[in-house]
């Protein structure tokens, strides 16, 4: 009985681990700012991340907050390219940028195998803020 479960429990796993997806996602959510080609005055280059940790890759139980930086948000999933977007936008402005340049997103997620059961997910936005 206990060889057929553990068998059983193997074949699930490899399941879940060899499973592949492929996803797009897109944002709009600049709050407010431009992007542009044409240089001017910049401000400050950009890098946020927003990462956490889920259950079988799918139900989110601790992840980063978008709105308290260093702060983390239970069961519920803030790990998406429109929370980092936002993230990085809402920051330029308060530094005074009014357009964002040579922005880049970067999205990873992968199984922690010491866990057993938990994933980790993160997307990373960069962008250099301009006037």
């Amino acid at each position: 009985m206990k060889k057929r479960t553990s068998v059983l429990f193997a074949a699930a796993v490899a399941a879940i681990v060899m499973t592949g997806c492929t996803t797009v996602e897109t944002t709009s959510s600049f709050n407010g700012l431009g992007v542009t080609e044409r240089r001017s005055q910049p401000i400050a280059h950009i890098n946020a991340r927003v990462s956490g940790a889920f259950l079988f890759d799918v139900f989110p139980v601790f992840c980063g907050s978008v709105n308290n930086i260093d702060k983390v948000a239970a069961f519920v999933n803030t790990v998406s390219l429109e929370n980092t977007m936002g993230l990085v936008s809402r920051h330029a402005r308060g530094l005074g940028a009014t357009k964002l340049v040579d922005i880049s997103s970067y999205q990873d997620s992968y199984w922690m195998w010491y866990t057993i059961l938990l994933w980790k997910r993160y997307t990373q936005v960069s962008a250099t803020a301009i006037k």
